[in-house]
């Protein structure tokens, strides 16, 4: 197989290198519509005229408020076109022009060869990798596919949910009325926390908040730690009243990161009220954060939610790996074959060990009362399966 396709490409090779490429530009018509073929005057000033020579052998004469713009094609894509109609439908003969096309800058061109790869061979590795997917429990996932699942949205090179851009949209071009708020605020507060007269107007003023334009400027006081309990929960109460997502996204946050855990509680109540889809998706985010710590708030933040959508991240977060930093010059207990004794500790090491999660357990027996697979995680994969797998029905007559 590997000279059938040495020589394959070689001929390739030899072809585009003396035949040439041939030109083909697209012009984009006012009208709609499109036409390919080489530009035969493009440098023409000013502009009177598109003169077209097509691929059947025609010329073609378009006047210049006809044409909306003209995508000139790269030398790369010009040879490629030439090459495109060379290729084998095969696995090997396409895994070969994905090659090339990867060589060349051509990101689409590749995308579409390995594409046709798996077309014709499903269970090839390298071309599945390339296209961004990896093995989960036996099956080939690719990212975009959980993260679109998960409710997900790309934009700007990062995923985000759609209450997120909401919320960015929101306070996008809305600076100065932030900023007003910001002041209000923090005036009003000092008129509650100084208790100096003041404490019933400043909280009248407070809740008497009803614009939309106010939201980030709560958000930003809702989520400062240093703001007195009470305070943060009217900020929160006056945010939960606003037409936006605001107060959710704060109380996910606050539920996971706050060391209040009063307010963690309050925040938790309000989330699971409201059926939260947010905050569904941000805790069983948080499952796989690095420290084990989120972890468990995770999982308790999901109990509370109720939700069965989380049982599998759940199921997964059973037991999880963590680093974790060991010796750095203390005192050790060290035993041997000799006895027991002390030993000076050497430099720091960064470990990974795995954990089973208490907290993670305890949110599955929540979801589901008098079953406990303990920490067996395919126990409980196997348990989920049968339970949540459709039975086939036969729907054949019986005489």
């Amino acid at each position: 197989m590997g000279k059938v396709r040495g020589v394959g490409l070689l001929a390739v090779i030899h072809f585009l290198a003396w035949t040439g490429a041939a030109r083909a530009d697209v012009f984009v018509l006012n009208q709609g519509g499109r036409i390919e073929g080489v530009w035969l005057n493009p440098d023409e000033s000013p502009r009177i005229s598109y003169q077209v020579q097509t691929g059947f052998g025609g010329r073609l004469t378009l006047q210049s408020e006809q044409v909306e713009r003209v995508m000139v094609k790269s030398e790369a894509e010009r040879k490629y076109e030439a090459f495109l109609p060379k290729v084998p439908d095969t696995a090997e003969g396409h895994w070969d022009a994905a090659q090339r096309c990867i060589k060349a800058g051509l990101d689409a061109q590749r995308d579409f060869h390995l594409e046709q790869v798996l077309r014709l061979d499903p269970n090839h590795a390298e071309a599945r990798k390339l296209l961004g997917y990896h093995q989960s429990d036996g099956h080939w996932v690719r990212q975009q596919d959980v993260m679109t699942q998960r409710g997900y949205i790309r934009q700007g090179g990062n995923w985000k949910l759609p209450q997120e851009i909401e919320l960015e949209k929101f306070a996008g071009g809305h600076e100065q009325a932030t900023g007003e708020y910001r002041k209000k605020l923090k005036l009003w507060a000092e008129w509650i926390t100084k208790a100096r007269g003041k404490q019933a107007e400043g909280e009248a003023a407070i809740r008497g908040i009803k614009d939309p334009e106010a939201s980030e400027a709560l958000l930003e006081m809702l989520l400062d730690q240093k703001q007195p309990r009470p305070l943060r929960l009217l900020y929160l109460e006056v945010l939960s009243q606003m037409p936006n997502n605001a107060s959710q996204v704060a109380c996910s946050r606050i539920a996971i990161e706050d060391p209040d855990a009063t307010l963690r509680d309050h925040c938790l109540d309000y989330l699971s009220e409201r059926h939260s889809q947010y905050a569904l998706k941000y805790f069983i985010q948080m499952l796989k954060n690095e420290q084990n710590a989120t972890v468990h708030r995770a999982a308790f933040a999901l109990a509370k939610l109720k939700d069965p959508a989380a049982t599998m991240p759940l199921i997964d977060a059973l037991i999880t790996e963590h680093k974790e930093v060991v010796g750095g010059g203390g005192i050790n207990p060290s035993f041997s074959n000799q006895g027991g004794g002390l030993s000076m500790g050497g430099s720091p090491k960064v470990v990974k060990r795995k954990i089973q999660n208490d907290p993670v357990l305890g949110a599955l027996t929540v979801l589901y009362p008098g079953v406990n697979f303990q920490f067996d995680q395919q126990a409980w994969r196997r348990w989920y399966s049968e339970q949540f797998t459709p039975k086939q029905v036969n729907l054949r007559r019986s005489d």
